[in-house]
């Protein structure tokens, strides 16, 4: 970084940055309200090949998509979010409902745009668990999120809805999608048909007529 004296009103500076992830230049001016200029073009750097790296604590929910292409640029396939505490403490379940469905849904798809996997880590905060009431609330929904990877991780009385006990389609074929976790699933009564083209695995098309199927490759 190069921190000299501009030429400014009010002894204002100018500070020289370069991003981390693509060597690009960047310059801060602190008379203009913080504003973050390109100087330069940024490079891919180099690496030997196969390097991948996972970044293992990253706020990801509050940054911007920009960050996500320079994450692939830079060879990190795969984030880990931790448990993220909005800086004043949430009063009521709709808004842990909210951030839960936001960073286990839309989160892990903004990543799957650019190849990344996005891993979270949620709780109940320690800053909130002292309100009882709501503490209760969220332990009792909780089990719901913590299911969300696949069928396998569902707790203890948990079904999926179609192995439900004498659903009202029970026997009726149906074809869905919008669960990436099942992966393909074909039988007489069933067709989960998402592949998790997404998260960067693969798009399937099926013909009805004959269950003949055909996937390609979405990295």
């Amino acid at each position: 970084m190069n921190d000299k004296p501009g030429n400014g009103a009010g002894g204002s500076r100018d500070i020289k940055l370069t991003c981390p992830c693509c060597g690009a230049r960047v310059g801060l001016r602190a008379d203009n309200g913080a504003r973050l200029e390109l100087e330069e073009a940024g490079h891919a750097p180099t690496f030997a090949p196969g390097t991948m790296f996972i970044d293992t604590h990253a706020h990801m929910i509050s940054r911007t998509t920009d960050d996500y292409q320079a994450m692939a640029r830079a060879r990190v396939v795969a984030v880990i979010e931790p448990a993220f505490w909005l800086g004043q403490p949430r009063t009521n379940l709709g808004s842990y409902v909210d951030y839960l469905s936001t960073i286990i849904g839309f989160e892990r798809f903004r990543a799957g745009q650019f190849g990344v996997r996005h891993y979270c880590c949620v709780g109940l905060n320690p800053k909130e668990a002292n309100n009882q009431a709501l503490a209760d609330a969220v332990l009792e929904v909780l089990p719901h999120f913590a299911a969300k990877e696949g069928v396998d991780s569902a707790p203890d009385g948990y079904l999926p809805w179609f192995e439900v006990p004498g659903r009202a389609s029970a026997g009726t074929p149906i074809v869905f999608g919008h669960w990436a976790a099942l992966g393909l699933i074909d039988r007489p009564d069933l067709l989960a048909i998402d592949t998790g083209c997404v998260w960067g695995r693969q798009l399937t098309a099926v013909r009805l007529s004959d269950r003949a199927k055909r996937s390609v490759a979405c990295a």
